[in-house]
Formats: structure tokens, C-alpha cells, sequence
């Protein structure tokens, strides 16, 4: 089984959390990505995103997305739809992600808004 970082089983378990969010693996089948998602427009298949991929497959995906947990307990994607795209593309069954908890609002943070920067 592939993972998203060249780690042991047990240090890929290990989560961080907070109130707020949670930094952890989540499967990439329980990842649901928005009809009109990304405002840049659609995320074309193309030689970068292949290098990307090919990027993941050797190094793992280091830097998480962000994914908000949904009600029906799976992750609605909020940013990084090309690290999901491309760790889909590599063939990972899980990538890292900062979860926020479902039902936790709109509202985000300073700091958790300069990530959308």
C-alpha cells in the first residue's frame, strides 16, 4: 500500500490537533472536490501536472491540503486540487491534509486565512 510520505506505519498514524483543525492522512476515495471548485478554472492534465505526479510518487506530497470534514463523514476538498490531482494521478491511496472539524463555520482564523493566500 502506497503512502503519501516515505515514513513508517507508525509515524504516518500520528496525528496533530487542535480545536479548530487536525493535521493528518486521510484516504483520497473519502475526498469529494466541489462542481466549479477552483476559481483559476479547471486543473488541466498535462506535463506539469505528470511532473507533479511523478514528484509525489518519488518524495511523498509535502506540503497538506486542506480538506473540511462533511457531515456524512467523508472530506470536502478546500485548497491543493493540484496535489490531489496529482497524488490521484501517482496512484497514493492517502495524502496528508489539515482537516477542519464539520460544522466549525465559515469563519477561519487570520492565519488559516493567509493559507488561501
Amino acid at each position: 500500500m502506497a503512502t503519501s510520505t516515505p515514513q513508517t506505519q507508525e509515524s504516518s498514524a500520528v496525528a496533530v490537533e487542535t480545536s479548530i483543525v487536525q493535521l493528518r492522512h486521510v484516504p483520497l476515495a473519502s475526498i469529494v472536490v466541489p462542481e466549479g471548485f477552483n476559481p483559476r478554472g479547471e486543473v488541466v492534465d498535462d506535463g506539469e501536472l505528470e511532473q507533479l505526479a511523478e514528484t509525489i510518487r518519488q518524495h511523498g506530497c509535502l506540503q497538506p491540503i486542506r480538506v473540511k470534514a462533511s457531515d456524512e463523514g467523508g472530506f470536502v476538498l478546500i485548497a491543493g486540487e493540484r496535489r490531489y490531482r496529482a497524488a490521484v494521478k501517482a496512484g497514493l491511496v492517502e495524502i496528508p491534509a489539515i482537516v477542519r472539524r464539520a460544522g466549525s463555520g465559515g469563519r477561519m482564523s487570520r492565519r488559516s486565512s493567509s493559507w488561501r493566500r
